[in-house]
C-alpha cells in the first residue's frame, strides 16, 4: 500500500493566495521527510476553489525541496495547453525531479476556465486526444527524417505565404564540427543552387537533442536571413535590431500566445 497527499489549493475566506501556496509547499516539504510516497496536484482558473494553474511550475519548486516524493498532477487540463511546450515543460521537470514525475492527464469540464482561455467547451473531446497524441509523440520521439519534413514544411508555408523564394531545409542528426557552423543552424546561398537553411536536433559535445523551442526560435532565425535577401532586397543580412525584432515576431506568432508578425526591414 502507498499513501499520498492531493492539493486543490483552494483560497479560504482570510488567507491570501501567497499563504496558500507556501504553506503548501511547506507540507509537501514535510510529507517527503516524514515518508509519504506521492503528492498530486490540480490544475483550476479563474477560482478561488484551486488557484494552482500551473502544476508543472509548482512542481519545479517541489522538486528542489524534496528528495523522495513523487510529484503529480491531478490533472493536467490538455485542451487548455499547447502540446509541444507542455512537453518541454514536463521533460524539465523530469530531469529536475530525478524522474520523480506522474502525470495525469483529463479534459476537463468548467465552462468558465474554458471560457477564461478563449477555448470553446465543446471541442474540449477533439483537442484533448489531440494535445495527448502530439504531446507522447514529442516526448518518445527521436526521428530526424520527420523533424526535417515538419520543417521543411512550416518553411515553405511561410515562403509562399510571402511569396518569396524557395528555400531548401536540411536537418542534421548532430551538429557539425566545421568552425564555421558552431552555431545551432547555418543559411547558406549562392548562384550554384537554391539557398539552403542547416539546423540540426543534438550538440556535438553532450548529444543532446535540442529543445522545442530553441530549435523552432533558430530554424526562424535562419528563416529570417533568407527573407533579408528576398523578401526585403538587402544587399547582406546583418543581426541588428530590426533582424531580431523580425525573429521574435515571427516565432510568437507560431507559438501561443504571440503576436501577429511586423516584417519590418
Amino acid at each position: 500500500m502507498k499513501f499520498g497527499i492531493m492539493n486543490l489549493f483552494p483560497v479560504a475566506d482570510g488567507a491570501s493566495d501567497h499563504q496558500v501556496l507556501r504553506d503548501t509547499l511547506d507540507e509537501i516539504q514535510l510529507a517527503d521527510e516524514l515518508g509519504f510516497d506521492s503528492v498530486w496536484l490540480a490544475e483550476h482558473h479563474f477560482s478561488k476553489y484551486g488557484i494552482l494553474g500551473s502544476p508543472i511550475n509548482f512542481g519545479m519548486a517541489i522538486a528542489e525541496r524534496t528528495s523522495r516524493i513523487t510529484i503529480g498532477t491531478a490533472v493536467l487540463v490538455l485542451p487548455l495547453h499547447h502540446p509541444l511546450r507542455l512537453a518541454e515543460d514536463i521533460a524539465a521537470l523530469d530531469v529536475l525531479s530525478g524522474g520523480r514525475v506522474t502525470i495525469g492527464v483529463g479534459r476537463g469540464y468548467q465552462p468558465s476556465e474554458f471560457a477564461g482561455m478563449g477555448v470553446p467547451l465543446a471541442e474540449s473531446k477533439e483537442r484533448y486526444q489531440e494535445t495527448l497524441e502530439i504531446l507522447r509523440l514529442a516526448l518518445e520521439r527521436d526521428d530526424r527524417a520527420l523533424v526535417e519534413a515538419a520543417a521543411a514544411r512550416l518553411v515553405s508555408g511561410i515562403t509562399t505565404l510571402l511569396e518569396v523564394e524557395a528555400v531548401d531545409v536540411r536537418v542534421l542528426a548532430v551538429r557539425p564540427e566545421l568552425r564555421s557552423a558552431e552555431l545551432h543552424g547555418l543559411y547558406t546561398r549562392d548562384d550554384q543552387r537554391r539557398p539552403r537553411i542547416r539546423v540540426w536536433m543534438r550538440t556535438l559535445r553532450y548529444k543532446r537533442v535540442v529543445a522545442f523551442r530553441t530549435f523552432l526560435r533558430t530554424l526562424l532565425h535562419e528563416l529570417c536571413h533568407h527573407l533579408d535577401y528576398t523578401l526585403f532586397g538587402l544587399a547582406d543580412s546583418f543581426h541588428t535590431q530590426g533582424f531580431f525584432s523580425r525573429e521574435s515576431a515571427l516565432f510568437k506568432q507560431l507559438v501561443p500566445g504571440g503576436v501577429p508578425p511586423r516584417l519590418i526591414p
